[in-house]
């Protein structure tokens, strides 16, 4: 296990998708993504376009809860018309 004691930059690469904890004054999610798909992805480009940083910081964690899928990632996973 690796114990990082001291906070470092994230570079910003297509599809990168962090979870992130920002000040209430950024960008929000774009209000006409609903259901699956892209959102956090489309967030985080706003985020980089608009030259924030992405910091790791150390012995931080979030957790993820698991939960069964939605209806919509069921849709996108089956269909070859949605993957394109």
């Amino acid at each position: 296990m690796c114990l990082c004691l001291v906070c470092f930059q994230a570079n910003w690469e297509p599809n990168f998708e962090p979870y992130v904890v920002v000040p209430r004054n950024v960008s929000r999610y774009d209000p006409r993504f609903v259901g699956f798909g892209w959102n956090k992805v489309s967030h985080i480009v706003e985020l980089h376009a608009q030259g924030c940083e992405f910091i790791v910081l150390p012995n931080v964690f979030m957790i993820h809860l698991p939960h069964a899928p939605s209806l919509d990632i069921v849709r996108f996973r089956s269909s070859n018309n949605l993957r394109r």
